[in-house]
């Protein structure tokens, strides 16, 4: 008789609230010098958003869908969680970590939607090193993997901005100050 009261009243007494973003962190959670693997400044090209067709026909086949977000997963120009960007970089100069003069970058922004269009640059970028090859457990979007694991990733943490920064801005600055002899 007193099981299932006590049991509730334990389960709401380690329970944890959830954790939303109410505040954007700017760069002030991360340190790019200490978090990216690789740190360069460079140009991108071929940015596009790749969008998640086979989600959204799942989520279409929910009989109990509403009509608002029905609309919204028929619409093929509706930015939904899981698009992401990918685009190449092209390397100009290397502040920390090898990499290649040109390679992919996957940026799944979890946070906040990536932009629509992302200029050339230049930029600063803090990257993670890419995960290796598609695994089983990689997730398949519009028939390409989301954020492929040959890719490599920008550095952000939640709530926080990616560290793509134009090269010309004060974060950039003393980010590359660190790295100079």
């Amino acid at each position: 008789m007193w099981a299932k009261p006590l049991f509730i009243l334990g389960a709401l007494a380690l329970a944890q609230p959830a954790a939303a973003c109410r505040f954007y962190k700017g760069l002030t959670e991360v340190d790019p010098a200490n978090d990216a693997v690789i740190i360069v400044t460079g140009r991108i090209s071929d940015y596009r958003i790749i969008s998640d067709r086979q989600w959204r026909q799942r989520m279409l086949a929910n009989p109990y869908l509403s009509d608002e977000d029905r609309q919204r997963y028929l619409d093929p120009t509706a930015r939904l969680l899981p698009d992401y960007a990918r685009f190449q970089l092209t390397v100009d100069r290397r502040l920390k970590g090898e990499i290649a003069d040109r390679v992919w970058v996957s940026w799944n922004n979890s946070t906040y939607a990536e932009p629509e269009q992302l200029g050339p640059g230049p930029f600063l970028f803090a990257l993670t090193a890419p995960r290796g090859t598609v695994g089983p457990d990689d997730i398949i979007l519009g028939g390409e993997v989301a954020e492929r694991p040959e890719d490599y990733a920008p550095v952000q943490n939640p709530c926080a901005s990616a560290v793509i920064l134009p090269l010309d801005s004060e974060a950039a600055k003393s980010l590359m100050a660190k790295f100079e002899p």
